[in-house]
């Protein structure tokens, strides 16, 4: 038995921006054309102000500087000792090779 992917929930902050999304979209003027062709006993055609969803901008958090020259101190450490002995340890080697020991 398969069973089908199933979308997430969606949160409430994106359910409100697509109501507030598709309000807009149902909100949107008729062309200029229809207006004015559009026949009417009225005074003259009053176009009603669009009213625009107002959505707050939210800043992100910038993150605190962390100091790591603690941290690059005890690498620079490590990686000295590492060469020292890598270094230590190839020059045994050569020398094993050319002392006819092996």
């Amino acid at each position: 038995m398969t069973t089908e992917p199933t979308m997430a929930r969606l949160s409430r902050a994106e359910r409100r921006r697509m109501t507030a999304r598709d309000a807009v979209v149902r909100q949107t003027p008729r062309s200029v054309e229809d207006i004015i062709n559009e026949p009417s006993e009225e005074s003259p055609i009053v176009a009603e102000p669009v009213r625009t969803v107002r959505t707050t901008r939210r800043v992100a958090r910038v993150a605190e500087h962390v100091d790591y020259t603690a941290e690059y101190r005890i690498i620079g450490h490590d990686l000295r000792r590492i060469a020292l002995w890598g270094t230590l340890l190839i020059a045994i080697m050569i020398g094993i090779r050319f002392s006819g020991l092996v």
